[in-house]
């Protein structure tokens, strides 16, 4: 069978991540009752989308059965070894702690934007390390190969040195780096997002067809949010969704962390300011046909953006693999989320229009190529690391051939995947 032939078993459920948006959106309607404090409002909104998802993946998917988390439920569990798993608290607890370090050295974190997060702390911190005890410990007699990530961190600690798997602690300690720079943004940005939708009016948006668009666009983005938002929470080898590797390459780990604040702030500033403060209103407000077109084709954007992240479950997250994606949007392309997003800054800001003038649009337009051509780097990055995995290596070979733009690769040869040297025979025998 040739490695094209067959598109690889998506490492998550359509129909379970539909429940988790529907759960948010009944967790909004619920809060929007209530008179909750920003940090309560985002801890709810998060635990509304990833119960249902939980409880699905572990209940009817039984995901904690996978081979890909690493644990044996057909036989009896090994007998509780108190040594390993109080080295591996102890990689936790220091894990913890030098990521705590680094938000109190480094003065981004000093800012008020970031206070619902720390006040979101207060609120699950201490239940967190209290449930890492009995997680840990059963988790430990489950495992096929029970010396992780966390047991090399507490062997350190603790100056053991022997044995210690230098490679294996470093995924450990970059995919917390990603946690910990992720989870503060998006959980605060989810808790902006949700307040919005909680407290807002949807049948006043219908006064105009632009507020229908805004409002729309609001809620895709809230959906969007609370998915990326848990993904960076439930990294979790029960739920098969921990980190299987972070991303090595150092290109990708920059052109990835510059297109998110505080990085992009200075950047689009300075290199890729595609926009004069008109919105796509002020252009198209007097010609009503094109109008709506063009709001109907944001609102498409918009939810297949939402759609995009919302395929991942409870497993979203930058710079890593946790597992290949093979249905939803992602059966059509392999960057959706991506295209619908730069799409959308397309048509939101219509740069190639300008009251200033063509010189002035043109300027525009050439910046949000500019970003356009970052987004195509970063892809090319997640691809390379991604091809480690013979699945994904199948995944984008079938895509060659059975993608929405297949036909494009066929006449722009350098837009096909092609694998690394040596991974498609690896591919061939996955097959």
């Amino acid at each position: 069978m040739s490695s094209s032939d067959s598109l690889p078993r998506s490492v998550s459920s359509q129909w379970v991540a539909f429940v988790g948006c529907g759960g948010f959106l009944a967790t909004l309607l619920a809060l929007a009752r209530l008179d909750v404090n920003r940090p309560l409002l985002i801890l709810l909104a998060m635990a509304g989308t990833a119960l249902p998802m939980i409880v699905l993946d572990l209940g009817v998917r039984r995901v904690h059965r996978n081979p890909s988390t690493g644990l044996d439920f057909d036989g009896p569990a090994r007998r509780l070894a108190l040594g390993r798993v109080a080295t591996k608290l102890l990689g936790f607890y220091a894990t913890i702690g030098g990521l705590a370090l680094l938000y109190w050295a480094a003065p981004e974190y000093e800012r008020s934007f970031y206070q619902p997060f720390w006040e979101l702390l207060e609120l699950a911190l201490w239940p967190v390390l209290a449930a890492a005890v009995p997680y840990f410990a059963w988790l430990d007699r489950r495992m096929r190969e029970p010396r992780d990530g966390y047991w090399h961190a507490g062997r350190a600690v603790l100056g053991q040195w022997n044995g210690v798997d230098w490679r294996l602690l470093r995924g450990h300690l970059l995919g917390w780096v990603i946690k910990g720079f992720y989870l503060p943004l998006m959980s605060v940005y989810l808790g902006d997002a949700a307040a919005w939708l909680a407290h807002s009016d949807p049948m006043a948006a219908l006064g105009s067809f632009p507020q229908v668009v805004t409002w729309i666009s609001k809620l895709a983005l809230g959906v969007d949010l609370a998915f990326v938002a848990i993904g960076y929470v439930l990294m979790l080898r029960v739920l098969d969704t921990h980190i299987r590797s972070p991303n090595p390459f150092m290109y990708g780990w920059v052109f990835t962390l510059m297109l998110y604040q505080p990085f992009w702030s200075t950047m689009s500033k300075r290199f890729f300011a595609y926009g004069d403060g008109d919105v796509w209103t002020d252009h198209l407000e007097g010609i009503p046909l094109l109008l709506t077109v063009w709001g109907v084709l944001i609102i498409a954007s918009k939810l297949g953006w939402a759609w995009s992240n919302l395929s991942f479950g409870t497993r979203f997250s930058n710079l890593t693999n946790r597992g290949i994606i093979t249905n939803g949007p992602y059966r059509f392309t392999k960057h959706p989320s991506y295209l619908f997003k730069n799409l959308s800054w397309w048509l939101l800001s219509v740069p190639f229009l300008s009251a200033d003038g063509p010189a002035q649009a043109a300027q525009h337009a050439v910046a949000l190529l500019g970003v356009n051509l970052l987004y195509a780097v970063r892809a090319r990055a997640e691809e390379q690391h991604l091809s480690e995995d013979p699945d994904y290596v199948r995944y984008a070979l079938w895509m060659n051939e059975h993608g929405v733009f297949a036909g494009l690769g066929r006449w722009l040869p350098c837009l096909r995947y092609r694998p690394p040297h040596g991974t498609e025979v690896a591919a061939n025998q996955g097959s």
